[in-house]
């Protein structure tokens, strides 16, 4: 099964995000998509043995803060595909 995370999302991220990410990974099986900024998500991937998971990291240039409203943060932001 192929999972997408937010490794931005939530406290202590991308820290915390990538460190349960890989245990999920390596508990159930799955292949971990991690979204996020590339630099500091890889960074963190680096610090574990991640040999024989499927973990991918797809760059996120912008990031909808606490603060936005979802729906003007969409609207005012660029998707890439």
């Amino acid at each position: 099964m192929k999972v997408v995370i937010d490794a931005m999302g939530g406290d202590n991220a991308p820290q915390e995000i990538v460190k349960g990410a890989i245990e999920a990974a390596k508990e159930y099986g799955l292949d971990i998509i991690l979204v996020g900024a590339e630099e500091k998500v890889n960074k963190e991937i680096q610090k574990y043995d991640i040999s024989g998971l499927n973990i991918e990291v797809v760059n996120a240039t912008e990031v909808i803060e606490n603060n936005e409203s979802p729906t003007m943060a969409i609207r005012r932001k660029k998707i890439h595909h």
